[in-house]
């Protein structure tokens, strides 16, 4: 997931993100969707939204949820992490 807005302060134990997201299967077709969460900074559930796609993805919709968890905070401001979707 690419971050368009974060704002996390550990000392407060605040985060939120938001960002879209683009997933290519193995054919190479995409999905295209936006998302974003909140929580306390290393960890918060989220939403996201499908809002387009190429090839079989193609007039895709829906939205579902996430939780999202920074692992790691780098010296420059940014953060890694990973999502977990549900089904």
């Amino acid at each position: 997931m690419n971050a368009l807005r974060t704002d996390l302060d550990f000392n407060n134990k605040k985060g939120a993100a938001a960002g879209y997201c683009i997933i290519t299967d193995v054919d190479g077709d995409q999905a295209y969707l936006s998302w974003h969460n909140s929580g306390d900074g290393r960890m918060g559930p989220g939403t996201f939204k499908y809002t387009g796609g190429t090839g079989k993805y193609k007039g895709i919709s829906g939205d579902n949820t996430f939780v999202g968890v920074t692992q790691i905070n780098w010296q420059d401001g940014t953060a890694s992490g990973y999502a977990t979707w549900n089904r």
